[in-house]
């Protein structure tokens, strides 16, 4: 799960609520460190509450949108295909790195003595 992905998704102006929701799934699943995101479409509509032909066309609206990439890899030997999702959204926001340095503060009150 990539918290910076999510937070951006919910930040998306002009999305219908739920075509934000299914780009905000997608984001929820999408690893930050490794890119990957290839979730099963029958967990997503189930997780959105709606079948999965409305969850394939709130997909094809977010690809139109320019919002979400998809590649499907044929996997063969009778495994099912493989759908990967990319967001290039995030390249287009500025995320806050995940790990802040915390600086102590040396500004006291001038009266505040030793402590």
């Amino acid at each position: 799960m990539s918290i910076q992905a999510v937070a951006a998704a919910i930040e998306v102006p002009g999305l219908p609520p739920a075509t934000k929701l299914v780009l905000m799934l997608l984001a929820n699943r999408h690893n930050g460190d490794t890119g990957l995101c290839y979730p099963k479409q029958e967990t997503l509509a189930a997780e959105a509450g709606m079948s999965v032909r409305s969850l394939r066309t709130h997909i094809i609206e977010l690809e139109k949108a320019g919002l979400i990439c998809r590649a499907v890899f044929r996997l063969g030997n009778g495994q099912a295909d493989q759908t990967h999702y990319t967001f290039p959204f995030l390249d287009r926001q500025k995320l806050p790195p995940e790990k802040v340095e915390r600086k102590k503060s040396t500004v006291r009150p001038a009266n505040s003595g030793e402590l």
